[in-house]
């Protein structure tokens, strides 16, 4: 077989293969802080100073001294009260792959978070946290990222699946850049990639979850619109709700980091702190931010 054959025929093998079973893309966006303070805030870290609760306040400290969002003082005009602090372990018996006896161990580590302003008992924002791991030790990091991630502007990473069409090379192009992270590149390739194939849905979604990794929020609403209009899919419209989600949520965080409207730049230089999305965690509860509110003493809400 002619060498030129031999390529035309590995990319058709190659846009088959992408047609068939997807490509998992990652990407970013931007979520606020939930208790709706402002950067440069002052805030106080409250806790015992000795055992699980002194370790969960340094590592939560300097989780969020990494961010800089807050500034830390000892009259600050914030207060984070860490209380509560427990872990507790437990074995599960069981039966192994093989048929013998085994047993399982977990570990709970548990924490209430209180967010109050100085000298004012009752307004706050007050939750419990909890995470479950295997092994002796409750994982403090990944409590304290929970927190964290509650209590500043961060970046969420999330994964997209999208089916390139046979027969348009820009489609694969874009996602190969998708995948590099070249998003200015990828947006041009995916451009030529529409042009070629306007009735082609999949291309339009793909130039809408590009177009939302740069924040063109309003141009990529409109991307995911064309591939509803071109053809009904529950994905193509779930991606304009999760469109308006994501930019209401980064106009928040832009207002939280005291950033113009314009300043894109600085907005967008992946300097924030990065958590990955947890399973199953629907957008709506991901962008919903709860301002300081008025709490009884103890923490419950009234």
């Amino acid at each position: 077989m002619p060498r030129h054959e031999k390529k035309y025929l590995l990319l058709c093998l190659i846009s088959l293969a992408l047609a068939s079973c997807g490509t998992q893309i990652q990407l970013t966006c931007v979520a606020p802080s939930r208790v709706g303070l402002h950067k440069g805030a002052s805030l106080e870290l409250l806790s015992a100073d000795t055992g699980i609760s002194g370790e969960v306040r340094n590592t939560l400290k300097q989780e969020l001294q990494q961010g800089g969002f807050y500034k830390f003082t000892p009259s600050a005009d914030y207060q984070l009260s860490i209380t509560d602090t427990a872990e507790s372990t437990w074995v599960t018996p069981g039966v192994n792959i093989i048929g013998d006896f085994d047993t399982d161990e977990e570990t709970e580590l548990t924490t209430q978070i209180s967010l109050r302003k100085r000298n004012d008992a009752v307004y706050g924002y007050s939750r419990d946290y909890k995470v479950t791991t295997d092994g002796l030790h409750g994982d403090i990091e990944e409590l304290c990222h929970e927190i964290a991630s509650d209590l500043q502007p961060h970046r969420i990473i999330y994964t997209e699946k999208v089916y390139a069409p046979s027969g348009n090379p820009h489609v694969e192009q874009a996602i190969r850049y998708s995948l590099a992270g070249a998003w200015q590149l990828a947006a041009k390739s995916v451009k030529l990639a529409v042009q070629a194939s306007p009735g082609e849905p999949e291309a339009h979604y793909l130039q809408g979850l590009i177009e939302r990794q740069l924040e063109h929020f309003d141009t990529a609403e409109t991307c995911f619109r064309n591939a509803s209009r071109l053809k009904p899919d529950a994905r193509y419209t779930e991606a304009i709700k999760t469109n308006k989600l994501m930019q209401m949520g980064a106009g928040y965080a832009r207002m939280q980091l005291n950033l113009s409207a314009t300043g894109h730049s600085d907005f967008n230089s992946k300097t924030l702190p990065a958590y990955y999305r947890k399973k199953n965690t629907p957008w709506v509860q991901i962008f919903f931010h709860l301002n300081l509110q008025a709490v009884q003493p103890g923490g419950q809400k009234p």
